[in-house]
């Protein structure tokens, strides 16, 4: 869990729950955030 951590943390798990995702379909299914390189998950 050291690998998630943050506010997206349960919305991340949550929506994997629902089954298996490449990283974009992930990015895509959770609203309002957007992935930059080096700098992880941030809000848009």
């Amino acid at each position: 869990m050291d690998l998630i951590s943050g506010k997206w943390k349960m919305l991340i798990i949550n929506t994997l729950m629902l089954g298996t995702l490449h990283f974009k379909q992930l990015e895509r299914a959770i609203s309002g955030i957007n992935t930059y390189a080096g700098k992880g998950i941030e809000v848009t």
